[in-house]
């Protein structure tokens, strides 16, 4: 009897790269949406204030998710080079 082949996930490096970065952009647009959400407020002033703390806490998340994504593309031109 013969068996099946049994399907398995592809696992390349390009593709697990892909994989990382894309769970990455997820993670980066659910935190913020949800970090910069601003709440309602009756005055002009304190919605303003909390503007502008919500814009500073979506340039440091916007700034992680570029280190993330530096990293991992990095991390995969420097394993492409060692492959070679």
């Amino acid at each position: 009897m013969s068996k099946a082949p049994i399907d398995e996930p592809d696992l390349t490096p390009a593709s697990l790269h892909f994989q990382i970065l894309l769970v990455g952009t997820v993670i980066f647009l659910v935190a913020l949406f949800w970090l910069t959400d601003l709440p309602h407020t009756n005055t002009y002033e304190a919605q303003a204030a909390v503007a502008a703390s919500r814009l500073v806490i979506g340039i440091r998340i916007l700034g992680c998710y570029l280190a993330f994504v530096s990293v991992v593309i990095g991390h995969g031109v420097l394993r492409r080079a060692v492959v070679r």
